[in-house]
């Protein structure tokens, strides 16, 4: 018989268990080994520098209250080095202790300003240019030339008595404080609620605490910091990763799969995504909380919060979602194989359809041939 010539080419297609098999698939799928590892890598990549970012990065608006409240000295010394000319390390001296003061007073005032921009439409609010203003520290003017006078002060229950005084001689001043003082006053004088403009609810204890930390994370640092910014993109790094995977295998699906139709492409794409992004879910949380528990280990053991253990932490949490991953995919990818309506033979005719098609053609071309060449034999 004619098909016999065909063998050769039906041997050329795969069938071996390697070949036909889970692995095989699965390995297509994630092309090779060390390309797979860009998932754990970009994983591990964007949790490792999002540590560091909160180890180095010291607020913004920190050196910008610094700048704004002591501009003389700003033009000559950074905030590090004028943090170390008022005593450095030693938090508690009284010299340091008004110095950084100053600073969260100003800084108080500056997201005052902006939360005062940001919820009083039409309103232009600004600090005024003159630090040592007695009566108020930010002027709101509205579209119409109305005028709004705001002294603001962030401080302990402490300043209460001076900020009622205040009030009392400054009957058209709005005023703006730390809890603490606004309740102390209001239990007092609560006649005076009016006077109180509440556009930011905040602690004295919990701003000052935040102030604190990030000074004392920036003499920690010996002057280093990140700038804001930088945390925005961080987040993304895995993400990014992510996606040119995804956008490799979907247009590698064309080529690997020529002769499918559209709809069936369609879903070949499907399945890969949904491999590639368990992949990183699983690795995003097992890198997580292997860091995370490095980090607390550091800080028991009263190391920085980015030492050993947390580069320890990295290292295993890499480690355990490679070995996890390779142990939960073919679970998934028969999972996947059912959600899409397919089995492991629609795969492997996908993959070699052209092959297949063709031999399917020319062997009902040789069939016909010696179904029209058989009535010529009788006669004969």
């Amino acid at each position: 018989m004619q098909s016999i010539k065909y063998l050769d080419e039906l041997k050329a297609i795969e069938t071996s268990e390697t070949a036909y098999g889970l692995k095989h698939f699965v390995s297509q799928t994630e092309n090779l080994k060390k390309e797979s590892m860009a998932i754990e890598i970009g994983v591990a990549t964007e949790i490792a520098m999002l540590y560091a970012f909160n180890h180095f990065n010291i607020d913004d608006s920190i050196a910008e209250g610094f700048a704004s409240q002591y501009p003389n000295l700003a033009e000559n010394q950074s905030l590090y080095e004028a943090l170390m000319a008022k005593g450095g390390a030693d938090m508690s001296g009284e010299t340091l202790t008004g110095f950084i003061s100053g600073i969260k007073g100003k800084v108080y005032e500056m997201q005052l300003t902006d939360s005062l921009n940001e919820q009083y439409d039409g309103w232009e609010f600004a600090i005024s240019e003159n630090a040592t203003q007695p009566i108020w520290d930010i002027r709101g003017v509205s579209a119409d030339g109305e005028e709004m006078l705001i002294q603001a002060k962030m401080g302990a229950v402490d300043y209460a008595s001076e900020v009622h005084g205040k009030m009392l001689e400054n009957p058209d001043v709005l005023f703006a404080t730390s809890i603490e003082i606004q309740e102390k006053i209001l239990d007092k004088s609560p006649e005076l609620a009016s006077q109180f403009i509440d556009v930011m609810q905040v602690s004295n204890i919990e701003f000052t605490t935040t102030i604190t930390e990030n000074v004392e994370q920036l003499i920690a640092n010996h002057g280093a910091d990140v700038f804001d910014g930088a945390g925005e993109f961080i987040p993304v790094i895995g993400e990014i990763v992510l996606g040119v995977k995804l956008l490799q295998e979907m247009s590698s699906v064309k080529h690997e799969y020529r002769g499918v139709n559209k709809s069936d492409q369609d879903k070949i794409k499907m399945l890969k995504a949904i491999m590639y992004i368990s992949r990183y879910g699983v690795t995003t949380a097992l890198i997580t909380a292997s860091v995370k528990a490095g980090a607390m280990i550091d800080l028991s053991t009263g190391g920085a919060s980015m030492g050993a253990g947390t580069l320890i932490g990295l290292g295993v949490g890499i480690k355990m979602s490679s070995e996890i991953n390779k142990k939960i995919k073919p679970h998934m990818y028969d999972l996947t194989l059912h959600i899409m309506d397919y089995t492991r033979d629609d795969l492997f005719y996908f993959q070699n359809k052209l092959a297949i098609d063709g031999i399917g053609r020319r062997l009902s071309d040789t069939h016909f041939l010696l179904k029209s060449e058989q009535p010529k034999m009788i006669c004969g």
